[in-house]
């Protein structure tokens, strides 16, 4: 049983029932790296990595917090992609509502702790490093080139390097996050064993406590900018194939196919099933 609600400002909250004692909380940005401008190649990358521990002002320490979520045996992770930022916490439905609570205040009102600041930057940079010496690199950045014809995507890891050597620190990584982690581009998917009345109650604490003050679409609130005009729409008109030969010597060769799912044209409630459906 799956169960939707848009709060005032364009959040959205996607309920899927389960009987089991374990819960999961998903909060979905559609917002990544096609977002980026050339002086922010590498932030949607970094911004993940930082709000992974989810500072916020009510939870500022960012080792606290995961010494916390340790303590209560969750589970949380990260992740970029192309159009996509998510973060998710998982674990026993005991802590549901510690993990709801920290991943708000984080939405809400987040910091960046500058404690774990340069670790974060080091941690990222190994990342691309080990992307660097990886033998299908030079596959996966002609696949890259291809697919994002004309985008930030065309720029190279070397690039993004250098980039965020340069360019990311504590103000230009927290203004990123306040132009493209918008409300009505979120979504919050919550697998629980929540009744009807539980997620209806949760919903409506969400949005009388954390979102109180958001009267439009034009205010802010916290640090939640929420701007009228939307993101623009990727083009995934086109079917994507090649193959080139890798770099070790051998009778073998590489093929990728890349068949785009156009996220914003499901609702996030139904995109999996409908991806799983579209595969078989």
């Amino acid at each position: 049983m799956i169960k939707t609600h848009k709060c005032k400002n364009g959040f959205q909250i996607t309920h899927v029932h389960t009987n089991c004692k374990l819960f999961r909380i998903e909060l979905v940005i559609k917002a990544g790296m096609l977002q980026e401008k050339r002086n922010q190649l590498g932030f949607a990358h970094f911004i993940e990595h930082l709000m992974s521990f989810f500072p916020s002002t009510k939870f500022p320490n960012s080792t606290l917090n995961q010494q916390m979520l340790n303590t209560y045996a969750l589970e949380t992770n990260a992740y970029t992609s192309e159009n996509v930022c998510g973060y998710f916490v998982e674990g026993l439905t005991d802590y549901f509502y510690n993990a709801i609570d920290l991943m708000m205040q984080n939405y809400c009102d987040p910091v960046l702790d500058d404690t774990i600041f340069e670790q974060e930057r080091s941690a990222v940079l190994n990342e691309l490093q080990i992307i660097l010496k990886n033998s299908n690199h030079d596959l996966e950045y002609l696949t890259q080139k291809v697919i994002f014809n004309g985008t930030i995507l065309q720029e190279t890891v070397s690039a993004e390097i250098e980039n965020i050597k340069k360019n990311a620190s504590l103000k230009n990584i927290l203004d990123f996050r306040h132009s493209f982690y918008r409300p009505e581009i979120t979504t919050m998917i919550i697998t629980s064993n929540l009744s009807n009345s539980g997620f209806n109650k949760l919903c409506n604490d969400i949005e009388n406590f954390y979102f109180k003050s958001t009267t439009s679409t034009s205010q802010k609130n916290g640090n939640i900018i929420s701007p009228v005009t939307k993101l623009p729409q990727s083009d995934y008109s086109n079917f994507k194939f090649f193959y080139v030969k890798p770099r070790m010597e051998g009778p073998s060769y590489n093929i990728l196919f890349y068949f785009p799912i156009p996220i914003d044209s499901y609702s996030d409630d139904i995109l999996i099933l409908k991806f799983i459906e579209m595969i078989l």
